[in-house]
């Protein structure tokens, strides 16, 4: 063992050892101003893009809530329609946006499809009445027993058009015509 003065470091292992220390002394002080406002920056960007993307997708989920009422509500119309017309004796058009469907001497149904996307059904002898508002645009075409409903998804005749046909069991066997 050597006693006495000690060994002087070399030079790399003092640059290495005043390295480390700036860097103890550097952690020691926190982060600089443009270190936060970077983070800051991000933030607010990850934040604005977050807010567009939520605001988005709850415009999207109620369009298609929407969407699925007016299908629920076009399927119940057209299934009370079918019915109708299944057991009409009569199927009467008077013009294209309302139809007569006679299903007995005292039981007759008028169906009216108005331009506002909402289609009406009246009851005449029991005044019932049922109004389907927010559904395509209807129109009526009678052809033997056969009638053809237009259906214009685009409002005011525009749009997609499609046709859905209703036969009457009563007229096919042969009933009143």
């Amino acid at each position: 063992m050597r006693h006495g003065n000690p060994v002087a470091p070399s030079a790399p292992t003092q640059a290495i050892s005043a390295a480390a220390g700036v860097a103890r002394k550097r952690r020691g002080r926190g982060f600089t101003i443009v270190e936060l406002l970077a983070v800051v920056a991000l933030l607010a960007v990850y934040l604005i893009i977050s807010a567009q993307l939520f605001t988005r997708n709850m415009r999207i989920s109620r369009q298609v809530t929407q969407s699925q009422q007016t299908i629920l509500k076009f399927d119940a119309l057209v299934e009370l329609l079918r019915r109708d017309v299944w057991n009409a004796q009569s199927i009467k058009v008077a013009d294209p946006a309302h139809v007569l469907l006679v299903q007995a001497p005292d039981r007759a149904i008028t169906w009216a499809a108005e331009s506002a996307g909402t289609v009406r059904r009246v009851t005449e002898q029991a005044g019932e009445q049922r109004n389907y508002a927010g559904v395509p645009t209807m129109t009526f075409v009678v052809a033997g027993p056969v009638l053809r409903v237009q259906v214009s998804e685009g409002g005011n005749g525009g749009g997609q058009k499609q046709e859905i046909m209703l036969i009457s069991q009563v007229m096919l066997a042969g009933g009143q015509r």
